[in-house]
């Protein structure tokens, strides 16, 4: 991979329920659509990682991103 893939501590961070009520995720996340959902969720959420299939697809695509969290520094 040409990029660092968005990691997260080893214990999952609390879920941002108000974000995801209030923004559903696509249909198709490697759409253009879901790779900015994707992106959205590691700011405002980080319940999770980045799926394989969106790191793949951002890489495909030359998309670099950098993401930290306020609570992980």
């Amino acid at each position: 991979m040409f990029h660092e893939a968005i990691r997260f501590p080893s214990r999952q961070a609390k879920i941002n329920l108000k974000w995801h009520l209030s923004n559903e995720p696509p249909q198709l996340r490697t759409s253009d659509e879901g790779l900015v959902w994707h992106l959205k969720h590691a700011v405002h959420c980080g319940c999770r990682p980045l799926p394989n299939d969106v790191n793949e697809e951002l890489e495909n695509r030359g998309i670099f991103a950098v993401v930290q969290l306020p609570h992980l520094t």
